[in-house]
């Protein structure tokens, strides 16, 4: 059973192959955040945390794909994406790890990587609408 993630309906970083144009090409404004070296896109808050757009990104798409659900696994976030962006999810989500935003679990050492809600996962984010409760 190496696809776990089925019941996922498609939520994450890329659109489903029937979705069209419904997410805004997430995966292309993941790149080009990416490519952008300048520190400027750095995004101070009312805390200690400073938020990179992709950072932000990512915030948002896990609050409306966990709005409805209390786990989302890794692999159904990336479903579609090519390796650079399912890498650079993968970055945000240990950055959010370490802010206590998610908590990660992967039974075994080499199963699909599991996301659910941690403590700050509806603290205020610069950008992104609050988690639904």
């Amino acid at each position: 059973d190496d696809d776990d993630d089925d019941d996922d309906d498609g939520a994450g970083l890329a659109p489903a192959p029937d979705a069209g144009a419904s997410l805004g090409g997430v995966v292309d404004d993941l790149h080009a955040v990416e490519a952008d070296d300048d520190a400027s896109g750095i995004l101070p808050s009312g805390d200690d945390r400073e938020w990179h757009p992709n950072t932000v990104k990512v915030v948002g798409l896990l609050r409306a794909a966990l709005a409805d659900k209390p786990e989302l696994s890794f692999g159904a976030f990336t479903r579609g994406a090519d390796k650079r962006s399912a890498a650079s999810a993968f970055v945000e989500l240990l950055h959010l790890k370490t802010w206590d935003f998610v908590a990660l679990d992967q039974p075994g050492g080499r199963g699909d990587i599991s996301v659910t809600r941690a403590a700050c996962f509806d603290d205020p984010v610069p950008g992104v609408a609050a988690a639904a409760a």
